[in-house]
């Protein structure tokens, strides 16, 4: 069996993601982006809960939650091999293994990696692409990560909802120009959206952030985030 070596600085890459999570991460793999730093802050999960992350990668949001003492306990489940022993490294040299589980599986079979019913939140940071569109001349890893080729949106709103307790909160991020389809998927799988954040960055609206209930009532807020403060949020 062959060792991860992940001090060689050539393969590898250390980066502070803010005062007590160090983030190890392949230098051609796929890499964190400032979305998942946006729904840790955005995520308004109490230090008693119990949660799930969806395609967690290196387990960067579930590191980042435990950071702000946001849950007690996560599971986070990866398809990619790469990933899953990233965020299992990463889980480690933070602090965090008695804490978070990365999950080596395959969202779609969530059944087999979670009871029903039994979370208080999931959160996800899906793949934003559909197969064949955005970027092709990459790393499969990056590939796999960015596109739905192990799952679309209402996979992953599936498998939320059914790892959601009644009235269990859903946390999301995701590209503006899809996020009908987000909404469309969530109300399906019986997860009502509550709030919709807009980030606002440079006169154009990319990315959203979405809070759901499952089982609540129709009430939706809306409000709106400069992205001036991303980059402090990221070394905050």
């Amino acid at each position: 069996m062959v060792t991860e070596n992940y001090a060689d600085e050539e393969i590898y890459e250390k980066s502070p993601i803010n005062e007590r999570v160090i983030l190890t991460e392949r230098k051609n793999g796929f890499r964190m982006g400032t979305d998942s730093v946006l729904l840790s802050k955005f995520a308004g999960i109490l230090p008693h809960e119990k949660g799930m992350d969806l395609g967690t990668g290196s387990g960067v949001i579930p590191l980042l939650l435990l950071s702000e003492n946001k849950g007690k306990e996560i599971k986070g489940i990866e398809i990619q091999e790469s990933l899953h022993k990233l965020a299992l490294h990463n889980a480690k040299e933070n602090g965090f293994e008695d804490k978070f589980t990365p999950i080596l599986g395959d969202i779609r079979n969530i059944s087999s990696f979670c009871e029903r019913e039994t979370m208080d939140f999931v959160t996800l940071n899906p793949p934003y692409f559909k197969n064949g569109s955005g970027k092709q001349s990459e790393s499969l890893e990056k590939l796999t990560a960015r596109h739905e080729m192990n799952g679309v949106i209402d996979d992953f709103c599936a498998a939320a909802s059914y790892c959601l307790k009644y009235g269990g909160k859903f946390y999301a991020v995701f590209r503006a120009d899809r996020l009908t389809e987000l909404l469309y998927a969530m109300k399906e799988n019986r997860i009502e959206p509550k709030h919709i954040e807009l980030i606002y960055k440079k006169e154009k609206v990319e990315t959203v952030l979405v809070q759901g209930t499952k089982g609540a009532k129709a009430g939706l807020k809306i409000t709106v985030k400069e992205t001036s403060l991303v980059q402090s949020m990221r070394n905050s």
